[in-house]
């Protein structure tokens, strides 16, 4: 009677052991990169939104015959409703006070100011209720900036 026997043997086993130690160590920062950059761009298209939100909503004010000195505000959280002449707060969110399901900080932008310009750095997920704030560099948070029109 012959034996066969089948299997690994020790020496196999570690050397793939290694080889998949590797290829993880490789990839598992690659992967929690790819991630923050995944965050980064979603966080730059709810920002491109919100600037063109403000656009039409301002453009529409002036098209139903408001005049730029009464607008005081444009608000981040209030619902959008076609804004009226008489208007002096124009809002810019979805129903749920989102912008595309994100919510960014500073609900509302004065006009009155010198400024105008409202920065944002922490952001809300869709869903979520933890505020993430975006890093390029420790302590070093990437800005994003939101314009608002100037009546000249």
């Amino acid at each position: 009677m012959s034996s066969k026997k089948l299997g690994f043997t020790l020496v196999e086993i570690i050397a793939v052991l290694v080889i998949l130690g590797i290829l993880a160590a490789t990839a598992v920062p690659r992967y929690f990169d790819l991630q923050e950059e995944a965050q980064i761009k979603a966080v730059t298209a709810t920002v491109a939104e919100a600037r063109a939100r403000i656009s039409m909503s301002f453009a529409q004010f002036l098209l139903a015959g408001g005049q730029c000195s009464k607008l005081k505000t444009i608000s981040l959280t209030t619902a959008y409703q076609k804004p009226k002449a008489t208007t002096t707060t124009i809002g810019i969110a979805d129903e749920d006070a989102t912008i595309g399901g994100w919510k960014l900080t500073g609900s509302v932008a004065d006009l009155s100011q010198t400024t105008k310009e409202l920065l944002i750095t922490e952001f809300t997920p869709p869903g979520g209720t933890v505020p993430i704030l975006l890093q390029t560099e420790p302590n070093n948070t990437v800005p994003f900036t939101l314009h608002f029109p100037q009546c000249n």
